[in-house]
């Protein structure tokens, strides 16, 4: 039975799932392992699909690969950082209370493909687009409250703050050749319903640097709603720090505020 979305995060995600496997022509799930090649249960693909509980990364990963990749050859890369991305902002929704925002902090001032990332890590490379929020913009304060009204932005009435980092706050410690996905909590604090809307990295990969995707999207955001936007990153295998920021920008790279609010992964690899 297919599984009702409003039902819940579990519910939502499991939906999506179902979407999948539908646009790559419903095949049975012992076709998924026997042709598409998904290294999981017929039991366990069944479970993630239905709804009956939210699914394991490596579960997911391999329901996805099988009909995404294998049989509508998309792009692996790609895929996997789309769904890696929604299955993360599930999981947050899912646990809340699991994702403590730390105390707020400033942002400081700043100090392509993208690689392969490894078997080790198949399943938590890149991010891109997380979960919709639907909290009122007033329950947690912001650490930045929106975009002076003064400064140029694409769309008139448009706004954004940020309402905390959800992980990795600035100058966290991580170990050098890790896997790690920042995630940040945006908030529409303007007049304009956000879709089709990307966060763009702004800082090109330096050599030895965190590697990340170019962009990463953001769901569709009402105003007075706040959103999860996630990116993956491989931290090199080196001490030192990384310091990559992020814009808000359209399909093409077309910069949303461009004078103003940025938000960035700072991190002490050490």
């Amino acid at each position: 039975m297919r599984p009702d979305p409003a039902s819940g995060p579990v519910a939502e995600f499991a939906d999506e799932l179902w979407r999948l496997k539908l646009r790559a022509g419903d095949p049975s799930y012992d076709s998924m392992r026997t042709v598409y090649g998904a290294a999981a249960s017929k039991s366990s693909l069944a479970a993630a699909a239905r709804g009956q509980h939210f699914p394991s990364r490596e579960t997911m990963w391999e329901f996805v690969r099988a009909l995404a990749v294998n049989a509508l050859g998309q792009d692996a890369e790609t895929v996997r950082a789309e769904w890696c991305a929604k299955w993360e902002s599930a999981r947050a929704r899912i646990e809340g209370s699991a994702f403590v925002a730390p105390a707020p902090l400033p942002v400081p001032a700043p100090v392509r493909p993208v690689r392969s990332y490894g078997s080790g890590i198949v399943l938590l490379t890149i991010l891109l687009l997380l979960g919709v929020f639907l909290t009122s913009a007033e329950q947690v304060p912001l650490v930045a409250t929106g975009v002076p009204e003064h400064l140029h932005r694409l769309v008139p009435g448009d706004n954004v703050g940020m309402r905390r980092m959800v992980n990795y706050p600035n100058g966290a410690l991580v170990r050098p050749g890790t896997d790690i996905v920042k995630i940040w909590e945006l908030v529409n604090v303007g007049t304009a319903t956000w879709t089709d809307r990307y966060l763009v990295r702004i800082d090109p990969v330096q050599p030895g640097g965190c590697s990340s995707p170019e962009r990463v999207p953001i769901a569709m955001t009402r105003p007075g709603q706040s959103v999860l936007v996630a990116a993956p990153f491989h931290v090199p295998d080196r001490l030192g720090q990384c310091v990559v920021r992020w814009k808000m920008a359209t399909a093409d790279g077309t910069l949303f505020f461009p004078e103003s609010l940025y938000v960035q992964l700072h991190v002490i690899i050490a």
